[in-house]
């Protein structure tokens, strides 16, 4: 076997190890960063096997909420797209076996204030879903349970700076220099995270919690 031939198939083999040790990596994060389910009821015939072979089909967004920000139908494609990101085991097309609703409980909005050399403003929002899945052929609901997600975007103002300018930064990687001092009173809360945003993290976070082999 020539040199260049061999170090060809020795850098496809070095790019392939890596590319498993990432993907691996990335599971791994998940597993550690997936959001409890509360209240989960599971029946026990509804287990890995039974999903990535009976596969699914109906997906629907509803909403408890009397909110225009939440529109069920413009989300439900989300949903779908988080399944088949973190679950690439399980088919969803209309010949599935089972239906899931998400059920839109809350999406509040809080601002909290701290200080301490700095003043710290964040807004917090927080989403609730309830999700139903169900078997088709019997009309039994296999899987439920509540999952809330919640991010933060936070600004902090120096009260004081010789040079007569109030720094404001977040955890949005937003920096700018305002002209005058304010007083802490009148120092803004951050806009809120956005809703796809934090709904994203609700769906990915039920697709990981799905049945899945050990």
């Amino acid at each position: 076997m020539n040199t260049h031939k061999l170090a060809k198939q020795l850098k496809y083999s070095v790019l392939f190890a890596l590319a498993l040790s990432t993907l691996s990596g990335c599971a791994q994060l998940d597993e550690w960063s997936k959001p409890n389910v509360n209240g989960l009821r599971q029946d026990p015939s509804f287990d890995v096997n039974a999903i990535e072979k009976g596969g699914i089909s109906n997906i629907t967004i509803t909403s408890s909420l009397n909110s225009n920000e939440i529109t069920p139908s413009a989300i439900a494609p989300q949903l779908t797209a988080a399944i088949r990101d973190k679950r690439s085991d399980i088919t969803v097309n209309t010949n599935g076996q089972y239906k899931i609703n998400a059920d839109v409980l809350t999406n509040d909005i809080r601002n909290s204030t701290n200080s301490s050399d700095q003043l710290y403003k964040v807004t917090t929002r927080s989403i609730k879903v309830n999700y139903t899945i169900t078997d088709k052929k019997s009309n039994h609901a296999v899987w439920t349970g509540i999952i809330e997600t919640s991010q933060d975007t936070s600004a902090s103002y120096k009260l004081k700076k010789d040079d007569g300018k109030n720094e404001k930064t977040s955890d949005k990687i937003l920096n700018a220099l305002v002209d005058s001092m304010v007083e802490p009173a009148d120092q803004p809360f951050p806009s809120p995270p956005n809703l796809s945003d934090v709904m994203q993290s609700n769906f990915e976070g039920f697709a990981l919690n799905l049945p899945q082999a050990k």
